[in-house]
């Protein structure tokens, strides 16, 4: 509790020292610039949803989140301007974090693959659970047989979210499914329609369309994003001297409550 009452305290104050310097500045938002955050924030409303009466269920309104949306705006350029000067990273430095970093570009085994589930429950009756086998070792038959492509297979019958990409259920590495699934999507040939696999979801049939063995991120692959991360965690330490400078150069007083 008092490291929570410590953390509110110091964010309060570095809020009020970041205002103070914002407006000494006088940093001016474009209304251009207002508009294209707002209609970004409004995009993002989900369809049949209305961003006002969502904003009046949070206990605000549009014109409080307008302003907090420009006083956001005006901290990002503020700050902007001071790491302008910062030269990005150079491969030379990216290279040195890849060599005293090389747990972070392990690269573990994985496959991409796609699925088509029939969904049942411990509730199911022996016959329910019998059916929902048989329908989906006849969409297996039809798949193997030609008369349906995998993916349309999917997209007709799948109870799985990923019916809309065709069953696809895009990259994952070992530990982020299910046992029986892990099994058989890390052991079937590629391309293979594999046999029903039961889990506690319901009845499965995978597809692996690519296997990538456990290795390293070579240099190359990686340098781009380390030179991006570089020279981000450099405008953060800027940022962060910053903002001490202000608060060093500040008298603080804290006033106790009546």
């Amino acid at each position: 509790q008092a490291q929570m009452n410590q953390r509110i305290t110091d964010d309060l104050i570095t809020k009020k020292l970041m205002d103070a310097a914002i407006a000494k500045a006088d940093i001016v938002v474009s209304e251009e610039d207002l508009t294209a955050a707002m209609d970004e924030i409004k995009g993002n409303v989900p369809p049949g949803q209305d961003l006002n009466t969502a904003l009046a269920a949070a206990g605000t309104t549009l014109e409080e989140l307008t302003e907090n949306v420009r006083e956001q705006l005006a901290t990002r350029k503020f700050l902007d301007s001071k790491v302008e000067g910062i030269a990005d990273a150079t491969e030379a430095e990216a290279r040195e974090y890849y060599d005293s970093n090389p747990d972070r570009f392990k690269k573990p085994e994985s496959v991409s693959a796609s699925h088509i589930l029939i969904t049942s429950a411990e509730t199911d009756t022996d016959e329910a659970k019998a059916e929902k086998k048989a329908k989906i070792e006849k969409i297996r038959g039809d798949i193997i047989a030609g008369t349906i492509t995998f993916e349309d297979a999917a997209t007709a019958n799948s109870d799985c979210p990923s019916k809309a990409q065709g069953g696809s259920l895009g990259t994952f590495g070992k530990g982020q499914m299910v046992p029986e699934f892990e099994v058989a999507a890390f052991t079937q040939d590629i391309d293979e329609v594999g046999d029903v696999v039961t889990t506690q979801f319901g009845y499965h049939i995978i597809k692996v369309s690519e296997r990538s063995e456990a290795g390293v991120v070579d240099f190359e692959e990686a340098k781009e994003q380390i030179i991006a991360f570089l020279t981000n965690q450099k405008k953060q330490e800027a940022v962060t001297e910053f903002i001490k400078s202000l608060r060093d150069s500040a008298t603080i007083e804290m006033v106790a409550a009546e």
